[in-house]
């Protein structure tokens, strides 16, 4: 029996939030959390291309999640005072 395992440790300073907002892509067989300012992702398959798309689908999902927290946190520091 064929087992693929992919383990990615991603350091971010805003780890928590990304993992808390990938969370419900949580699965028995693929999942993520933060830890000591990394966020890690785990992949555990019988398939390379299960492995592969599920990764890829991670990626996606987190470039997204630091483009808008950095868009937030630019609105955010741009914007302080103002009322």
């Amino acid at each position: 029996m064929l087992r693929c395992f992919g383990k990615l440790i991603i350091p971010n300073d805003d780890a928590k939030i990304i993992s808390d907002a990938l969370s419900p892509d949580n699965t028995e067989w693929c999942k993520n959390y933060c830890e000591n300012d990394n966020l890690i992702v785990e992949v555990d398959t019988r398939s390379v291309s299960s492995l592969l798309n599920t990764v890829e689908d991670f990626f996606l999902n987190i470039k997204a999640a630091v483009f808008t927290l950095n868009v937030l946190n630019s609105f955010i520091k741009n914007n302080k005072g103002e009322k």
